[in-house]
């Protein structure tokens, strides 16, 4: 349970520096935007090696300015959570999909499709088993739970759909002769691919809660509790702005009295030289005193 500890001790620290930096995030965010529609367009128009390369490189830090972006609302608010992470999850798909073709040159046959389909469900079981780690986990497993649920659900209905509906519906998508070779009838293959469009995002959000699950159930025997909200992160981050206020304060009240202290010892020379018969202004050139400053003090004395 150390691991818990260590996490949340971090992920805390990680909380707070994204919402210090929130502003500059939404600016980063953006300028990634447009760069992503400008080389999109640019790679319309001239479709080369070149811009193909940019677009993954773009594509890649667009979902990662926007998943960092996403972290700051959806890990303590349940709307949030489940707006952002449909979002998160597709863009995750289109991003991956895009950098093995690119990248990996693979899906160009089944095997090499099987293979990148795994890496997809990996990749996607991972980075969101994160974000539910980072969220509060209140929040994240309510979501994972109705995430979970309605894409169960969407996958009863749509077999309770394809029950009743006619083969000859499907003769026309009859163009996968491997498929059809092995016994698939077309029916049977639009069945299968929405069953594995919908896959990944089932079988993420079902370890996640589980995850969270693990991790709640330290916050309450370990941690008494206490897991990160949003008012623990402006709290920790107003007590440190006002401890530093406090010390600029304290810095700027021994400096005052370091310069008052200083015109004192000045004032209490050139009366000594006045005492001894010096001109006034030749006793603040040698105390090195303004005589505005001097005659300010002589009069609060």
């Amino acid at each position: 349970m150390s691991l818990f500890k260590f996490l949340f001790k971090y992920r805390l620290k990680f909380r707070r520096f994204l919402y210090q930096n929130r502003y500059l995030i939404e600016r980063m965010y953006s300028t990634a935007w447009f760069l992503m529609f400008f080389n999109i367009i640019l790679t319309l128009i001239i479709r080369n090696r070149f811009s193909e390369a940019m677009l993954v490189i773009i594509s890649i830090c667009f979902f990662l300015i926007a998943f960092i972006r996403s972290l700051n609302k959806m890990t303590t608010s349940l709307r949030s959570f489940l707006l952002d992470s449909i979002f998160l999850e597709l863009i995750s798909v289109v991003v991956l999909f895009d950098i093995f073709n690119k990248i990996a040159h693979l899906g160009n046959n089944l095997y090499d499709f099987i293979i990148q389909y795994v890496l997809i469900v990996l990749a996607i079981t991972i980075s969101w088993s994160i974000v539910s780690c980072m969220a509060n986990n209140k929040v994240a497993t309510l979501a994972n739970i109705i995430l979970s649920t309605a894409i169960g659900l969407m996958i009863y209905i749509k077999d309770a759909i394809f029950d009743v509906l006619p083969d000859s519906l499907f003769q026309k998508y009859d163009s996968s002769d491997f498929l059809i070779s092995i016994g698939y009838t077309p029916k049977g293959i639009v069945q299968a691919a929405l069953n594995y469009a919908f896959l990944p995002f089932l079988i993420s959000n079902i370890i996640a809660a589980l995850i969270c699950e693990i991790k709640g159930y330290w916050i309450d025997k370990y941690n008494d509790g206490k897991d990160i909200t949003m008012e623990m992160i402006k709290e920790d981050i107003n007590e440190k702005e006002v401890h530093s206020s406090n010390e600029s304060v304290e810095k700027s009240r021994e400096k005052l009295e370091q310069t008052q202290a200083n015109i004192k010892m000045q004032m209490n020379i050139i009366d000594n030289l006045l005492a001894r018969g010096f001109k006034l202004s030749e006793a603040l050139e040698l105390a090195e005193l303004d005589e505005e400053v001097y005659n300010k003090f002589k009069a609060e004395k």
